[in-house]
């Protein structure tokens, strides 16, 4: 597989909003100094503004008066007309070189296997050792896995990615309530890192802690001033603030508006008969919330405990 064979199948999908414009500098000038030569194309994901740079092949897909993220995505999805698409975030700041045919040999692996929805990045929990090293560095996600719908730098398969993105669905509501979606296609195949050197970007993620990039809108100056310096990069913190780390995190309340939402959601992605138990579980969280006492453990959960419970049984 060459060069010009990688940019027939590979397109890279960067996700950014307006309000996010001081990143693309940064982001760009990395992406062209440790993927080089980098003869692929790239969509930038964002509301109106444009960006280009010498020596990449830049498009900027606009929904300038779409407010939902899910539908930006999709938006952005019709633009790629190659089979498998590299999901970035524009905090993915490039830390090493790209071993591009590292890239050539997943997807050598995904021309073999049509079920493979995407080889990523991440080390991701696993309930159970599955499928691990049958593609060397990777490990298969059993059914039922936490995040197995995630945001984290990842090889789709483009069709794939898609079928499972809806207008309404915000990054949180993807990785979290659209996550069951994938119980009700057992036949998708989904693989992870097994250790932070099998990624085959480094962008900060995991090698240099959880947090990372930008964090709440914010920079982690701890991780992004050395990578500034490093690089003579210039970055304006003041822009945008920077985060204190440990710093408390303001989490959404659990109001009763936020709950009907959540239920609207849920009806989306399961059948209805099951709203009254996702409805009680909220409320008994709720109810829990208003006494000090919060639950971590959803319908959602439930739902996932009992796929996983018997995935492990049918394979004794």
């Amino acid at each position: 597989m060459n060069q010009e064979s990688i940019k027939k199948d590979l397109t890279i999908l960067v996700c950014s909003c307006d309000a996010y414009e001081d990143l693309w500098m940064p982001f760009f000038t990395l992406l062209k100094r440790y993927w080089s030569p980098l003869d692929i194309d790239i969509i930038l994901n964002t509301e109106s503004k444009s960006f280009s740079m010498d020596g990449l092949d830049i498009q900027c897909v606009h929904s300038p008066n779409e407010k939902r993220y899910g539908q930006r995505m999709l938006n952005a999805l019709e633009h790629i007309k190659t089979e498998y698409v590299l999901l970035l975030l524009d905090d993915f700041f490039l830390r090493k070189p790209v071993c591009e045919e590292t890239l050539k040999q997943i997807i050598s692996w995904m021309n073999a296997d049509e079920n493979i929805a995407y080889f990523n990045c991440d080390r991701l929990y696993t309930y159970v050792d599955y499928e691990v090293n049958k593609y060397p560095g990777f490990k298969r996600l059993p059914p039922a896995s936490y995040y197995m719908l995630n945001m984290q730098a990842a090889i789709w398969r483009t069709d794939i990615l898609k079928s499972f993105w809806r207008p309404d669905a915000s990054p949180w509501e993807w990785e979290m309530i659209y996550n069951l979606l994938t119980i009700d296609h057992p036949q998708y195949k989904f693989y992870c890192a097994i250790n932070s050197e099998d990624a085959f970007l480094d962008y900060g993620h995991r090698t240099h802690g959880d947090v990372w990039g930008v964090y709440r809108g914010k920079w982690i100056v701890e991780d992004v001033g050395p990578l500034s310096e490093k690089e003579n990069i210039d970055i304006d913190f003041s822009v945008r603030g920077t985060y204190v780390m440990g710093e408390p995190i303001a989490r959404t309340p659990r109001t009763l508006s936020n709950t009907l939402k959540k239920c609207k959601l849920f009806c989306k992605v399961r059948p209805v008969y099951e709203l009254p138990l996702y409805i009680w579980f909220e409320m008994c969280r709720l109810v829990k919330a208003v006494f000090k006492h919060p639950s971590d453990y959803t319908y959602i959960e439930h739902i996932l405990e009992k796929e996983r419970k018997r995935f492990l049984s049918s394979m004794k």
